[in-house]
């Protein structure tokens, strides 16, 4: 009887230790910062805006993983203005700052009838604009999939200001 304890104690350790290395590792995934790099417009028009963002993933962790999907959902002034899918795969190095490359196309008339704003105020406030990008990425790390969420809130003015990242 004192042989089938000493089983069931050892199953009993190997899954704990099992357990908090799974936590561990899902807790590196967590060491990371999203900020925006450059925005790189393409085209604008009254019927259409096109124009590349680029994230930069700061990847304080020692893993490296490749994110295999993103989605990203902008609310301007809290009111759901663009959703997009995003399937193309990007290497996340470890400890490093890796490029994430979105392409963007919408139309404008559609995204300020939804927000109730026109292109003067736009022009002009765009310091009173909140905008916050909902953002999921998936994750593949060791052949497991991993869901990871991050919100990202600014202004439309801050977005607008050129900064000196290089990409």
């Amino acid at each position: 009887m004192e042989k089938k304890h000493w089983i069931i104690a050892g199953v009993i350790g190997v899954v704990s230790i099992a357990a908090a290395a799974a936590y561990i590792q899902y807790k590196r995934f967590t060491n990371y910062v999203i900020s925006v790099g450059k925005i790189q417009i393409r085209s604008i028009s009254t019927k259409k805006i096109d124009f590349d963002i680029f994230l930069n993933f700061v990847n304080s962790s020692t893993l490296t993983f490749d994110i295999v999907e993103q989605e990203y959902e902008i609310f301007v002034n809290t009111k759901s203005a663009l959703k997009m899918k995003n399937k193309s795969s990007v290497k996340i190095l470890p400890s490093a700052t890796s490029i994430i490359k979105i392409n963007i196309v919408f139309d404008p008339n559609k995204v300020l009838s939804i927000i109730g704003k026109n292109y003067v105020d736009l022009l002009t406030n765009q310091q009173n604009i909140m905008v916050d990008v909902d953002i999921k990425l998936k994750v593949r790390f060791m052949g497991i999939l991993i869901a990871i969420p991050y919100l990202y809130k600014t202004t439309l003015k801050e977005l607008m200001t050129p900064t000196p990242t290089t990409v």
